[in-house]
């Protein structure tokens, strides 16, 4: 898979001189614009940008489809607690791979619904946890910092809804993406699982359901991802 920029649409030949750019005003602005590549090249290079070395993290992809594999088909929902980019682009992903929610298929073990917690308002988590089972869902808490406050205050909701004494059961039905896991931890003792390395675990099982809908570290710290 090939990702090309095609920019005609944004010339003078395709949308006109008043909203386009000409041949002669790319020259004129290229040496600026490769000056701000490079000082990016810089930036990204020293650990302070670390998106653009994603595609070539495979062994990150390679834990992330091990972890999917040991739990996919155990669930008929994922849930995701995040807000802002860690919301939604498990809403784009899903979108983009299964079609609109509208048309989607049927929701099941093997193709479960995906409901995102993403907005504090207690009507709508009250809504969305009461279109769940707790026993058939599996919950991923999204945070780069560890520490998103609506995230935080969302998933002590969700963790009381899923048992105030969780068992080891229960421990396994949750997930923590994030670059440092204190906040979130602190809140759920003793974890099956907390890998912190140059490859981060995060779930990346099932798909699925919401009215809304990741967190990019820095190359010089690991992602972090606690399943409980």
């Amino acid at each position: 898979m090939h990702i090309h920029f095609d920019d005609l649409n944004l010339r003078a030949k395709m949308v006109g001189q008043a909203n386009g750019l000409t041949p002669e005003e790319i020259s004129l602005h290229s040496p600026k614009a490769l000056e701000a590549l490079n000082g990016f090249r810089k930036i990204s290079e020293a650990g302070a940008q670390g998106f653009p070395h994603l595609p070539f993290q495979t062994q990150v992809a390679e834990d992330i489809l091990g972890f999917a594999e040991e739990v996919r088909g155990s669930f008929d929902t994922l849930c995701l607690v995040g807000i802002g980019g860690s919301a939604l682009g498990a809403w784009a992903l899903d979108c983009g791979l299964r079609g609109p929610h509208p048309v989607q298929p049927a929701f099941s073990a093997r193709n479960p619904r995906l409901v995102i917690l993403d907005n504090v308002d207690p009507a709508f988590t009250a809504a969305a946890l009461n279109s769940m089972s707790p026993e058939k869902t599996f919950t991923v808490v999204v945070a780069k910092s560890g520490s998103t406050a609506e995230t935080v205050a969302t998933f002590l909701i969700v963790r009381d809804w899923m048992g105030r004494k969780p068992g080891r059961q229960a421990r396994n039905r949750i997930a923590a993406v994030t670059t440092a896991a204190p906040a979130i931890s602190m809140h759920w003792p003793r974890p099956r699982a907390t890998l912190s390395s140059p490859s981060q675990r995060t779930s990346a099982a099932g798909s699925a359901c919401c009215p809304r809908s990741a967190c990019c570290p820095p190359r010089s710290s690991a992602w972090t991802s606690a399943a409980y």
